[in-house]
């Protein structure tokens, strides 16, 4: 069954109250196969923009569709989409946000990646800012942002290919950020500029509690294993500070690079120490914001997030000071 727009502009009223700043018809020029039996509305909240499109799940739920057609979608309206359902199961539901495809439903689910927000009928009372911790390209887009010129704005679309990121990455990841204000936007015609909206360590203090740890996993190789390598951990933390000299030399490398798939780990418990080095396996690439042998400061500082060793916290302090003259070559 297809959803009520009018129902769905209630549900949304009763979860944002006034941050609900319009909810209104919009004309699509799209082929017939994205516009047939789907109605569509341009929404703000709170200053953000989106188009909800009402689409009939039925028996055709399929999580590749959604996304395929949302890509298409977010290219012709250059906002955030939001599909609207008349209902959806727990299978479906579950489906959805593991897939961070943002949508609403008539029995009171709402899930709005781009706002930082989850709501169902047992939480639709929680505050707009519930972003605890970014996702890889949140802080892509932090991080790009964050080593950049002080006022320089940089087109959206320039942004999603110098980070090999889709566009609806970047307008969830930008519509995040901006509920945050860490971020501005800036239209000129049809696009979209986006800029830091603070000093650098102003913007680093208050996205501070939300950064993620980049590293995903850890595994030891053979020293002639890893060449070339971005220093990262203990290691980069020892050339940087005065911190002593670590136990393994230590690097970063992006997990879906194609040199991972053909890393052997070995177990350090068995083979000399002297005989390995640590890789860090990381959720973004740590060579888009660096343009030395090492990881960029703030990604170094949160790789420690769980590290309790007071001489590590203590040299961190001095990583800090590189943030605001931190230069990356990827512009």
């Amino acid at each position: 069954m297809l959803a009520n727009a009018d129902h769905i502009k209630t549900l949304i009223n009763s979860v944002y109250g006034s941050r609900l700043e319009y909810f209104k018809n919009r004309e699509a020029s799209l082929p017939l196969y994205l516009t047939e039996d789907r109605w569509f509305c341009d929404v703000s909240i709170s200053g953000t923009e989106f188009v909800v499109i009402g689409i009939d799940l039925g028996e055709r739920f399929s999580i590749d569709l959604l996304i395929k057609q949302g890509r298409k979608y977010v290219d012709a309206v250059s906002r955030p989409v939001v599909y609207a359902f008349s209902a959806v199961t727990s299978y479906q539901r579950k489906a959805l946000i593991e897939n961070e495809i943002a949508f609403i439903s008539e029995n009171e689910q709402v899930y709005l990646p781009f706002l930082g927000s989850v709501f169902s009928k047992a939480s639709r009372n929680l505050p707009v800012h519930q972003i605890e911790s970014f996702s890889p390209s949140y802080q892509m887009l932090f991080l790009f942002l964050l080593y950049q010129e002080k006022e320089k704005s940089f087109n959206k679309s320039r942004i999603a290919e110098q980070l090999h990121i889709s566009a609806m990455s970047i307008t969830r990841a930008a519509a995040a950020l901006k509920e945050l204000e860490l971020i501005k936007e800036e239209k000129q015609g049809r696009d979209v500029y986006l800029s830091l909206a603070l000093d650098r360590m102003d913007a680093y203090r208050k996205a501070e509690a939300h950064l993620m740890n980049p590293v995903q996993e850890v595994i030891y190789l053979r020293v002639n294993a890893f060449e070339n390598g971005i220093r990262a951990g203990e290691y980069s933390l020892s050339e940087r500070s005065e911190f002593g000299y670590p136990s393994y030399k230590e690097y970063a490398v992006f997990g879906k690079s194609r040199i991972v798939s053909a890393l052997q780990s070995k177990d350090p418990g068995i083979e000399m120490k002297e005989k390995l080095i640590r890789v860090q396996i990381w959720r973004y690439d740590p060579s888009l914001f660096t343009s030395t042998n090492d990881v960029d400061p703030v990604s170094l500082i949160s790789s420690f997030q769980n590290e309790d060793d007071e001489r590590i916290h203590k040299c961190l302090k001095r990583i800090e000071g590189e943030i605001t003259s931190w230069q990356t070559t990827k512009n």
